[in-house]
């Protein structure tokens, strides 16, 4: 029976494993002007838009990947802190991630939004928390570990 790292090095049934690479993060926002506004502030500029009367989608690019905006006509987003449930608890997305060179200089660079404070994870990874508009959360790290 094949352990699960196995599975991985070996790809599924045995064939070789795609070389998988991050392109987007999906996020449903409220007020598309401030999310876009938002994220250029985090160094992602706009790259695609698109419309019609149910919806827009805008792609902002940066860092390495998209991050893809939508904005529902008619609808209403549920807050992110919607039923009291701990975003630990949630199923489906808490979080995603961007590194940084210098964790203090961006720290300074985003106290404007709702962010903790600099804090050391239990995997060693210096982070701080902010929150975009509607209230994604968004981990800013300095990882400086090295892996093989």
């Amino acid at each position: 029976m094949m352990n699960l790292s196995q599975h991985f090095d070996k790809g599924h049934k045995g064939q070789q494993c795609p070389n998988y690479h991050h392109h987007h993060v999906s996020i449903n926002t409220v007020s598309l002007d401030a999310s876009v506004a938002f994220y250029k502030v985090l160094g992602f500029h706009e790259c695609h838009r698109y419309s019609d009367k149910a919806v827009t989608i805008v792609h902002l690019l940066g860092l390495g990947g998209i991050v893809e905006l939508f904005c529902y006509a008619d609808s209403t987003l549920l807050p992110f802190d919607s039923g009291g449930v701990p975003h630990q608890k949630r199923i489906g997305l808490d979080h995603f991630a961007l590194q940084v060179a210098d964790i203090h200089a961006a720290y300074e660079h985003l106290r404007e939004f709702r962010i903790s404070e600099v804090a050391v994870g239990r995997t060693g990874i210096h982070y701080f928390f902010i929150s975009d508009p509607d209230g994604n959360r968004i981990e800013i790290v300095k990882d400086a570990r090295q892996f093989p």
